[in-house]
């Protein structure tokens, strides 16, 4: 009786909780990636960012995530921030859940 219950509980948690935090991991990956494309940006020193939040917005639009906030920050010396909020909506029992992602890369360069 109790494996019976503990199967049905592994799966309950997997259907609750995995594809969300797949979801999130992928997304965790591409908000990487801007800040890996705004660093690029900064160091030619062009201050156009609208193609890097273009490019993040469509890739986010693949995972299903169609109405994210992004915010790309250059305001803070030293740091490149891509902030990502989204509402991840989780299946069984039917929640909204805020998820907010950010990265950081470093300006200064690295001595070895």
């Amino acid at each position: 009786m109790l494996v019976v219950a503990a199967l049905g509980a592994g799966i309950w948690a997997g259907i609750r909780y995995v594809p969300p935090k797949m979801k999130e991991s992928n997304a965790e990956k591409m908000v990487r990636q801007a800040t890996t494309d705004m660093f690029q940006k900064y160091k030619s020193k062009d201050p156009n960012l609208e193609p890097v939040k273009v490019k993040l917005k469509t890739e986010l639009a693949t995972l299903g995530i169609n109405d994210p906030k992004i915010d790309l920050i250059t305001s803070d010396p030293g740091w490149l921030v891509a902030r990502v909020t989204y509402d991840q909506t989780l299946s069984f029992p039917t929640k909204v859940v805020p998820v907010v992602i950010e990265a950081k890369t470093d300006t200064k360069p690295v001595k070895l």
